[in-house]
């Protein structure tokens, strides 16, 4: 299923014992463009700290009561190692959690999730094979930084063929692949043209993402993407969306 961020982020959390919030935002890596955390927000039980989730601990969504059902009990995710609200989620942390729960990292292998595509593959709760953990780390997972998928919208977006100070469009949203936890594509206001339209954009069209001054390169030239068909105003991204952007976009 691929859903829009805003419409994800009012998804309920459902621990085995009990609701424990609801998303706040999604933590990803912009090498690979996974998914690699949720933010929840838990209100005033565990005030104080940031509550993180690992998709591999996910089941999927239920898209018409906007819930996702969680592999942990309540007292697992308040026993998780504690990190600050405001402090960053970096590599040592994310090892500390992942060996809390025996999980094998997923930046070991070649894989979107270790050397595998679908995280909950590396929950031992849903898979009793053993993980080969001994592939070496992935040499560009060293400076390790992820990016917050609410940081994101707003963005500008520009051609890299260009050095049009006004760019393309604006960044809107990301479509989330909650069966990989992968982000495909992003969703572009155009906002030169009239009417303005959203268009579905491939996530491998982005050449590089300046965090610095809010913006990201695309391998798009600005007349074709003009060109590029609108998006249905759904939440979930229908078939007929993604075909159309990828014969599009896929075009010579």
């Amino acid at each position: 299923m691929k859903l829009q961020f805003e419409q994800l982020k009012g998804f309920n959390l459902q621990a085995e014992d009990g609701l424990i919030g609801n998303i706040k935002d999604v933590l990803f890596d912009d090498h690979r463009w996974g998914g690699r955390w949720l933010v929840a927000d838990t209100g005033e039980w565990l005030p104080g700290r940031k509550v993180l989730l690992s998709p591999i601990s996910l089941e999927d969504p239920d898209p018409d009561k906007k819930r996702i059902p969680v592999r942990m009990s309540k007292q697992e995710i308040s026993d998780s190692p504690p990190l600050e609200e405001d402090a960053p989620v970096s590599l040592q942390y994310e090892k500390t959690f992942y060996d809390q729960f025996y999980w094998p990292y997923y930046w070991i292998g070649g894989g979107l999730w270790a050397n595998q595509t679908v995280p909950a593959y590396l929950d031992p709760k849903w898979n009793q094979e053993e993980i080969d953990t001994t592939v070496e780390p992935d040499p560009e997972h060293r400076e390790h930084v992820l990016r917050s998928a609410d940081e994101l919208k707003h963005y500008q977006a520009n051609s890299s063929r260009t050095l049009e100070p006004e760019g393309l469009g604006t960044v809107t949203d990301l479509v989330i692949d909650t069966g990989t936890w992968s982000i495909p594509y992003l969703i572009l206001q155009n906002r030169r043209l009239m009417p303005s339209k959203k268009i579905l954009v491939p996530q491998d069209r982005v050449v590089s993402t300046g965090w610095r001054e809010h913006a990201i390169h695309l391998d798009l030239d600005e007349n074709v993407f003009s060109l590029a068909p609108g998006m249905e105003e759904t939440d979930c991204i229908s078939r007929e969306d993604e075909d159309r952007a990828r014969a599009f976009f896929d075009r010579p």
